[in-house]
């Protein structure tokens, strides 16, 4: 809870826009100045705090994190998905001719994962790197970039989906990558938008998957997928790697769904079909037993 003299960081900086710049200047050194935790070095006691992002890691804590709390629609079949040639084949050469013992290796493969994820989707959604995503709450603060940021514009408000890649997965990952969505959920709702986010962590082998609903309550995908070829060496006949395309075609089929830029509707007409998408998308987050 806030104390009277406290003023919310969201309407200070709005306040900022109608400053002379000589003033702006001198709130944005003392913005500069607060203490905010990278989100490297978050912690999932950080991320429950009440003064800060406020989530519920109830399906999270105890080991429930391998149990599942997030579920895919049945609409979303596994012979709905066939790979590309392009992505197969390239995916076949990085094997072969890659050494993946640096993050930035393993980059490679989750590029193409997104980018096939997204281009056969037909969907007007872009993806982006290294996007800042600060956001300071009344006494537990955030600063750092995300490593890829996915939806149909290019402020930090119109993104839905955040992807972390990590080397070193789970171990503290798992904290990172849910105080960037954390901080997307909450930059969101600052002007209006009131939706779930979603989150994938991933170290190009293991992919795991997270939502967070609009009351702060975090879902998994439980135990990570694996990604792999099949038996011949090749990923034309993966099923994992159908598998993680399954989750990514519903995360973003659902963004499209609750996502106002994706809709040609008239204002009020958007926000009825944007509030019944919301009903129908978290019909597949569970509370694990």
């Amino acid at each position: 809870e806030m104390e009277d003299d406290e003023i919310p960081m969201d309407v200070i900086l709005k306040a900022c826009k109608r400053m002379r710049p000589s003033d702006r200047q001198l709130v944005k050194k003392a913005i500069d100045q607060i203490s905010y935790t990278v989100f490297s070095s978050a912690t999932l006691d950080d991320i429950k705090r009440v003064d800060g992002l406020g989530l519920n890691l109830k399906n999270i804590e105890s080991n429930r994190g391998l149990r599942r709390s997030l579920f895919l629609p049945s609409d979303i079949s596994t012979t709905d998905i066939v790979p590309t040639d392009v992505l197969c084949q390239y995916l076949d050469r990085l094997d072969t001719i890659w050494d993946f013992g640096t993050e930035m290796a393993r980059r490679s493969k989750i590029d193409a994962i997104i980018a096939e994820a997204i281009a056969t989707s037909g969907l007007p959604f872009r993806t982006y790197c290294e996007v800042k995503n600060d956001w300071s709450g009344p006494g537990f603060s955030y600063k750092g970039n995300v490593d890829y940021m996915i939806g149909a514009g290019d402020q930090v408000e119109s993104f839905l989906l955040v992807v972390e890649a990590k080397k070193e997965f789970p171990d503290s990952s798992v904290a990172q990558v849910l105080a960037e969505a954390g901080c997307l959920l909450r930059n969101r709702q600052a002007v209006g938008k009131s939706t779930p986010v979603f989150a994938i962590l991933t170290n190009a082998v293991n992919f795991q998957f997270y939502a967070i609903d609009t009351n702060s309550v975090v879902y998994t995908s439980g135990v990570s997928i694996m990604l792999s070829p099949a038996n011949d060496k090749k990923y034309h006949t993966s099923q994992s790697l159908v598998e993680i395309l399954r989750w990514m075609k519903w995360f973003i089929t659902s963004m499209a769904c609750i996502s106002p830029a994706c809709s040609q509707e008239d204002a009020e007409t958007r926000s009825d079909i944007v509030k019944s998408a919301v009903i129908e998308v978290t019909k597949c987050f569970q509370d694990s037993a």
